[in-house]
């Protein structure tokens, strides 16, 4: 029960991971994008 706990919070922590490199990634992109265009 413990170890099945500890995992589905692992994967909950990386999935969160995943969305924040993501959104970063993206916020970068939309940003760099804006300096090439002004």
């Amino acid at each position: 029960m413990h170890r099945t706990r500890t995992t589905d919070l692992d994967l909950l922590i990386v999935r969160a991971m995943i969305i924040v490199f993501v959104a970063v990634v993206w916020l970068v992109a939309v940003a760099w994008a804006a300096e090439q265009l002004y």
